[in-house]
């Protein structure tokens, strides 16, 4: 697999990325020397949510990850904790669910009008409502 090129985050991107981090892992990290964190360690952050949130729990490993591999590049750890070898340690993801089909565009302004005539908050309405000339 070959190396991406390094794009800069945007805002937005970044602060999502420190505050995942800053939740599920930074306290853990502040408690520990870089040299003493092993596979156990590793697989203590993300398998609480693994199963639970697994987007999060990926994206937090993902994260942990390149930190670990600079710090086995400048000979702080012997190997990266968080690389491929811990894979078989966490449990299954549980399977995608299947998505929901797009309504046909035939059928958007009768959508329409049974949203409008529901009990639905108004909010959730609005959330709903598209412009259309045709309805």
């Amino acid at each position: 697999m070959g190396r991406r090129s390094a794009k800069p985050l945007n805002a937005k991107v970044a602060a999502n990325w420190m505050q995942r981090l800053a939740r599920l892992a930074f306290e853990w990290l502040r408690s520990m020397p870089m040299d003493r964190i092993g596979r156990e360690a590793v697989l203590a952050v993300p398998t609480p949510i693994w199963t639970a949130k697994p987007e999060t729990a990926r994206r937090v490993r993902r994260n942990i990850r390149p930190k670990l591999q600079w710090c086995q590049a400048h000979g702080l750890v012997q190997f990266n904790a968080a690389g491929e070898a811990i894979d078989g340690a966490l449990p299954a993801m549980p399977a995608v669910k299947s998505h929901v089909r797009s309504l046909p565009y035939r059928e958007v302004c009768a959508a329409l009008y049974t949203n409008e005539a529901s009990g639905a908050w108004q909010t959730a309405k609005l959330a709903l409502r598209l412009r259309s000339e045709t309805c």
